[in-house]
């Protein structure tokens, strides 16, 4: 990538950061949630049906252009109604739609502006900017040589930022322009344009034979005095921003005459909605207003007599909006930066399954029924084997085994009060202590306050990729160890599996927004819970043993717990909202959230826009604005995200094969040393990699036994010596606790 390129890429990234503001603007102009994307977009509009509107990323244009620019838009969403092509195409023919476009910018923008005070000093410095940029390109034709049309377009835009003639037998036109109260108006307007100047058909391109007026500021013409003005309607200000309203259905065909206006289908709810869009409430159809007229009408086909009707000023203005665009000269390979558009909370939701129909699942599945009455039989077992007497071997094993972590737990979270603990001096003498004030101060009594512990969270996130399915047996049993510490200690917590399969039907359709995260890609499966009641714990506890033994056997336990593919960052978009409400619910002051992974994951999808490779998405996750490119991963770009609005700490555990495995999740390969270390104790730390406060690279093998009782029973001790013996018992134990890793590790952190 070249140096101008990059530079490109920088300037657009800063103007997508800056959207945000503008969105909140928008949003209150409009008075509903609707959105602004900036990106790689031909022409402002917006879209009245899904509520969206668009700008270009534009070089030169500054705040107030964009505040003008929004203010149209919001306006013609507020005010045009949804029909209006198809009112003006019955009502207006043999005349361009151009001259209605630039009548109803006149009417809305007035309206806007009355509405909203506040804009009036943004239209006149946005107008004031674009004249002085010279985007009207004023000085290519005598102001006299114009056209009527294109002279009220200079009028209503520029007011008295320069002198535009008109002719007194001009001003009946004039007039008729800038005092529309109602689209009514505008058609009648239309007509009246029709009716002195001609059809289409009749007049030739040229200028007006009257002499322009001498003072060239016509009768009836609104000045600067008048424009913002909020003494009477007629003397509003307004001048519309170049708006050009069309349908979809237009967008998507090459006919140009006014006819095919009236030939496009319009939203089948707009019947419905008429009310609210007479109301000023807003028109929720497929229509957009493209803001710029960079595709008016009669400038697709030529038309004759077409130039009686044209805007000079108003094609300049277009042509210079278009080349002032950042990525113009870009190819599409290099202009994927755009705003995205968090998922609802509904969207959320949809793509978890409660713990509740996770069990109604299981319960569901003959396979786990029978496991339930007639126990296993595993490629590893030589016959049937009782679920409830494996189920109380693991778990008496388990039992002690968090017994002892619980101590070893207590242990650290007192030493760590006491190495903290602050010492108060009362006031209050000590009589005891008189004898000694001669050799020390210490004669008053004292208080020693210990450091408060924080209250801790734990959330567990596992891959549920069809290439753990090798492991994922030994992960459930490691996950119900981890589950019964926290439960032991009073720690609460949430377990989720994730994946990018869902078997069963989804029976909720969302309405998206283009850029909205697709959340269909994503199936998370709540496994545990603290918040269960104590038989619903117990049950849920010998269910997850059930079902860790016909994965290793194998078989999945439950439609829910089908596998699939990796969605990451899917999966950690909705853990940003179910950590933000397990926070508030057990007000905790730390949390931990870890993964357990053993791939990359897959970039998520967004409608109609893509991260592809040096994509860069802006806007808001988790009520705070962020960025994510994949030019870098966007997994750690989320990562950072979620640890900046929840204030949890990130653990990652990825399981590896080898040495260049940990590529797959964007680290580095693992060193010589590294792979030393991971050949004799099975894991790796490092700190702060890929968004993570730590990274544990764990061995990817099914050696962890974690049904054995640590009882020594299983170690052959025939013609040992006693020293043998102790470090054979030693080694034995280490062994047994490094297997527990997941809960091992979080005992450090929380301790």
């Amino acid at each position: 990538m070249d140096y101008d390129t990059k530079n490109i890429q920088n300037r657009k990234i800063e103007k997508l950061m800056s959207t945000e503001v503008k969105s909140m603007v928008a949003k209150l102009l409009a008075r509903e949630n609707i959105t602004i994307q900036r990106g790689n977009f031909d022409t402002a509009s917006f879209n009245l049906k899904t509520r969206v509107l668009e700008l270009p990323l534009w070089e030169t244009i500054n705040n107030d252009v964009l505040d003008l620019f929004i203010g149209h838009e919001i306006s013609h969403a507020l005010n045009t109604p949804s029909d209006g092509a198809e009112l003006f195409a019955s009502r207006c023919k043999g005349i361009p739609f151009s001259v209605c476009n630039i009548i109803e910018d006149i009417r809305i923008e007035k309206m806007v502006q009355k509405e909203y005070p506040g804009l009036i000093s943004s239209f006149k410095a946005g107008y004031t900017f674009l004249h002085e940029n010279d985007f009207f390109k004023l000085d290519s034709i005598p102001m006299a040589e114009r056209t009527l049309v294109d002279r009220i377009n200079i009028k209503a835009k520029l007011r008295d930022l320069v002198e535009v003639p008109f002719a007194d037998d001009e001003m009946e036109l004039v007039n008729a322009a800038f005092n529309c109260k109602s689209y009514d108006d505008v058609l009648e307007a239309v007509n009246l344009f029709k009716e002195k100047l001609g059809d289409l058909d009749n007049n030739e391109p040229g200028e007006s034979d009257d002499e322009p007026d001498a003072d060239g500021d016509g009768e009836g013409v609104p000045s600067e005095a008048d424009d913002y003005s909020d003494d009477s309607e007629t003397e509003e200000s307004g001048s519309g921003s170049g708006g050009d309203w069309v349908s979809p259905e237009d967008d998507d065909t090459d006919d140009s005459d006014s006819d095919s206006s009236g030939d496009s289908n319009s939203d089948t709810d707009s019947d419905d909605e008429s009310d609210e869009a007479s109301s000023g409430g807003g028109q929720d159809d497929g229509w957009k207003d493209d803001g710029t007229e960079a595709e008016a009408e009669e400038t697709k086909t030529p038309i004759k007599g077409a130039g009686q009707y044209g805007s000079q000023s108003q094609d300049a203005l277009n042509d210079n909006l278009s080349n002032d665009r950042l990525d113009k000269d870009l190819d599409n390979y290099d202009v994927r930066h755009f705003n995205f558009i968090a998922p609802t909370n509904e969207m959320i939701e949809d793509a978890i399954v409660s713990y509740e129909d996770v069990r109604k699942s299981r319960l569901a599945s003959n396979e786990f029924q029978d496991a339930l009455v007639n126990g296993f039989y595993s490629y590893y077992r030589d016959n049937n084997t009782s679920a409830i007497e494996l189920y109380k071997k693991f778990n008496s094993t388990s039992k002690r085994f968090v017994n002892s972590l619980k101590m070893e737990f207590e242990m650290k979270k007192s030493a760590y009060q006491y190495t903290r603990a602050t010492v108060a001096k009362t006031g209050k003498i000590d009589v005891n202590a008189l004898h000694a004030y001669k050799y020390s101060e210490d004669i008053f009594n004292s208080i020693t306050t210990l450091a408060d512990a924080k209250s801790h969270g734990m959330i567990f996130l596992i891959d549920m990729s069809g290439s753990m399915s090798n492991v994922i047996g030994t992960i459930y049993k490691q996950t119900i160890n981890l589950s019964m510490f926290c439960k032991a200690v009073g720690i609460p917590f949430k377990v989720y599996g994730f994946t990018s399969t869902y078997v069963n039907t989804r029976d909720t359709e969302f309405d998206h927004q283009e850029g909205q995260f697709d959340m269909s890609d994503l199936h998370m499966t709540e496994l545990l819970t603290s918040d269960l009641k104590k038989s619903k714990w117990k049950e849920a506890l010998y269910h997850m043993f059930v079902a860790s033994e016909m994965f290793e056997s194998r078989s999945e336990p439950s439609r829910a717990e089908s596998m699939g593919g990796t969605p990451l960052g899917l999966a950690t978009i909705a853990i940003m909202k179910k950590t933000k409400e397990f926070i508030a619910k057990h007000k905790i002051e730390k949390t931990s959230i870890m993964y357990l992974t053993d791939g990359s994951g897959h970039n998520p999808r967004v409608y109609g826009r893509s991260f592809g490779y040096g994509g860069t998405g802006i806007g808001k996750l988790n009520g705070k604005q962020c960025v994510l490119s994949s030019r870098n991963t966007i997994e750690k770009d989320l990562n950072e995200h979620l640890k900046k609005t929840t204030g949890a700490t990130m653990t990652h555990f990825f399981l590896v094969d080898s040495k260049a495995g940990t590529r797959q999740a964007g680290y580095h390969a693992l060193s010589n040393d590294e792979w030393k270390v991971m050949k004799k104790d099975k894991i790796v730390t490092r700190d702060a990699a890929g968004g993570f406060d730590r990274v544990f690279i764990v061995k990817n093998d099914r050696s962890q036994n974690l049904t054995d009782a640590n009882d020594f029973g299983d170690i052959e001790t025939g013609g040992m010596t006693d020293n043998q013996l102790a470090k054979a018992f030693t080694k034995n134990q280490v062994g047994r606790k490094t297997d527990r890793v997941f809960v091992n590790k979080f005992i450090g952190m929380v301790a």
